[in-house]
């Protein structure tokens, strides 16, 4: 995965870290983060797990989608981790294929 992608990546971690309902605009940078990923990474797995992920950060950074999920925030913030990591996963063993190994990828843990 290129530095930019992998920027991206740290900051939507940053974003699911951060309380929900941040609202709109974070959401649009969500959306911007995950195109930018795709555009480094052209593969239609990814772009599978990218779309996931938007629909998943849509219920975690709109207020009137997750204050459905009031009784169950922790469990919402360890979905969108996980796909966050399923994006990162995805990105890296594109890579790892094509015999660009890539070495945070381990330390990521």
């Amino acid at each position: 995965m290129d530095a930019k992608s992998r920027h991206a990546v740290h900051q939507l971690r940053q974003l699911a870290h951060g309380l929900p309902g941040a609202g709109e605009q974070e959401f649009w940078r969500v959306t911007g983060l995950c195109q930018q990923i795709h555009a480094a990474n052209p593969n239609p797995q990814l772009l599978i797990r990218l779309r996931h992920l938007q629909a998943i950060m849509k219920d975690w950074l709109l207020p009137l989608r997750w204050q459905g999920h009031e009784d169950a925030l922790d469990p919402l913030r360890a979905e969108v981790l996980r796909c966050i990591d399923a994006v990162d996963d995805c990105a890296c063993f594109e890579q790892d294929a094509a015999g660009e190994v890539e070495p945070r990828r381990a330390a990521r843990g």
